[in-house]
């Protein structure tokens, strides 16, 4: 009889555990605006200026729309700051020793397909803001900007966690 609940615990665990991992998948609404940012080149020094600008855009567009509800909303406010962000951008970009400016554009973009965690996103064009650095011709990051899904990839240190396995310790309780 044990054994037979054991395989049923097994059994639910399993199935669980497949549900969770599909559930992971962070879905864009239809209705996004995304956030795209273009490096100068694939220069490795370009490619860190990318990271620098990012930053500064993510914290002042996020700032700017964080208690935003309504898409009309977040459009005219964004729209309403492009000259502003430029001006961010620019100090950032001098600060970094970066002299060919930038180009900051709100609408229709292209963005090529992306992978991330298991999830194929579709090239297309999107509702975006588009920040070319320079002549915008290196790799791109890009994230979902409204509502608020930015596809941050994890750099998390996991040395202080503990892993334990439900179903050995399940074992455990029972023999």
């Amino acid at each position: 009889m044990k054994k037979l609940i054991v395989l049923v615990v097994v059994l639910i665990v399993v199935s669980l555990t497949y549900d969770i991992k599909h559930q992971d998948k962070i879905i864009i609404p239809k209705d996004a605006i995304r956030l795209r940012i273009l490096a100068n080149s694939d220069e490795e020094h370009d490619q860190k200026i990318k990271l620098v600008v990012k930053n500064e855009v993510q914290k002042e567009l996020f700032s700017l729309i964080k208690d935003v509800k309504e898409i009309n909303e977040a459009r005219k406010k964004i729209n309403n700051n492009l000259d502003y962000l430029k001006m961010v951008v620019n100090s950032k970009l001098e600060e970094e020793n970066f002299y060919g400016g930038c180009n900051i554009t709100y609408g229709k973009h292209y963005f090529p397909k992306k992978e991330f965690m298991g999830v194929s996103y579709n090239e297309g064009y999107y509702e975006s803001v588009l920040v070319k650095i320079g002549k915008g011709e290196g790799k791109n990051w890009w994230c979902v900007l409204f509502p608020p899904l930015c596809l941050i990839e994890i750099n998390e240190n996991t040395n202080d966690v503990e892993y334990k396995f439900m179903v050995k310790e399940l074992l455990k309780i029972f023999f």
